[in-house]
């Protein structure tokens, strides 16, 4: 599957909701999510 690219909306806790536009397809529920961090490092 392709990446799927979303924003992060909201972080409580551990646990991130991710909000994903309305024209693309949601990825798997065991996809592994990717954050570019402002120093241009990935958070996996």
């Amino acid at each position: 599957m392709p990446k799927v690219t979303g924003k992060v909306a909201q972080i409580v806790g551990p646990v991130i909701d991710v909000e994903f536009g309305a024209d693309s397809e949601l990825p798997k529920i065991y996809d592994s999510l990717e954050i570019n961090r402002p120093d241009g490092s990935i958070l996996v």
